[in-house]
């Protein structure tokens, strides 16, 4: 089965129904992960976890669904034990895009995550880490 239909299966239960589309941020190292979405509703960028505080998500849900996706990507081939791992996770109505991009574990987590808003709000900032899973090299 294709990593993204295994991540599909993970996240879709915690998709807001409303949500045009839902771009997730993951993170993940040997020793930390940051996982979270945005979801477009009525042509706005929502944070899931506002989402949560306005209950439409529930919190403990989205921690399980979280660090179920983690797991997933850590058990495959796309994962780097010694790089930063930052995937982009797109669901809309067309399908799902898993992008896996690499950095350097001494690069800003700041900076990486700051540059990725700006590449998800702004359209066309470029991130700077290695892009493509090894596994499709």
């Amino acid at each position: 089965m294709k990593l993204e239909t295994i991540i599909f299966d993970k996240v879709k239960k915690i998709l807001p129904e409303k949500s045009e589309k839902t771009i997730f941020f993951v993170g993940i190292t040997k020793t930390s992960q940051e996982v979270y979405f945005y979801s477009y509703i009525n042509g706005e960028a929502i944070q899931c976890y506002t989402l949560a505080e306005q209950d439409e998500l529930d919190e403990n849900e989205l921690a399980q669904v979280f660090s179920d996706v983690v797991r997933v990507i850590k058990d495959s081939k796309c994962y780097i034990p010694e790089k930063y791992n930052v995937g982009t996770i797109s669901v809309d109505k067309s399908g799902i895009r898993l992008d896996m991009e690499y950095y350097d574990m001494n690069a800003s987590e700041y900076r990486i995550q700051k540059e990725w808003k700006k590449e998800i709000f702004d359209k066309g900032q470029k991130r700077t880490g290695d892009k493509g899973c090894p596994a499709d090299h």
